[in-house]
């Protein structure tokens, strides 16, 4: 009788394909999840910018709690927004509707509005500004921020590139 050991190759085939391209695929979203391109010094263009915002009907003493170069960070996620430039009061503005049906203009000193300018740096994109390139920010968009002394909600009125280019 023949004893022969056959010796038989392991074949590359769709199957080994499959779980290659998966594994890396994993790799490739856990990387992108922890932000690992940032960490280890890739990073991409940054720009510089002014975000001008309102805070409507807050209590007077909030504008003693909202200090220039107080750093502002969102609330929901704790990303950072950037340095508060400026903030100023005003009264805050309601609008009631006369006999007439028509709305009215008024101004309350109950409350007051808050309108300020944070420096933030994030990158421009076609569809808008991208903070620390995670976060989306526009005009009209609503964020709530927080600081070491207040939290609020703000409206970002404009966004302003270094070069003045509004958006």
């Amino acid at each position: 009788m023949d004893n022969k050991v056959e010796n038989s190759k392991k074949r590359f085939n769709i199957i080994d394909f499959l779980i290659i391209l998966v594994v890396l695929a994993l790799v490739l979203s856990i990387a992108l999840r922890y932000n690992l391109a940032d960490r280890v010094g890739i990073t991409s263009r940054s720009d510089e910018v002014t975000v001008s915002f309102l805070v409507q009907k807050v209590s007077p003493t909030t504008i003693d709690a909202i200090l220039p170069g107080d750093v502002f960070y969102i609330d929901q996620n704790s990303v950072l927004l950037g340095t508060l430039l400026t903030a100023q009061r005003y009264e805050a503005e309601q609008y009631h509707e006369n006999e007439d049906g028509e709305m009215i203009l008024s101004y309350t000193s109950a409350y007051i509005d808050i309108r300020g300018e944070i420096k933030a740096s994030g990158s421009m994109t076609d569809s808008g500004f991208m903070l620390n390139g995670t976060t989306f920010i526009a005009p009209n968009k609503k964020i709530t921020v927080k600081s070491k002394n207040v939290t609020c909600d703000i409206i970002v009125t404009s966004i302003t590139v270094n070069n003045d280019n509004k958006l």
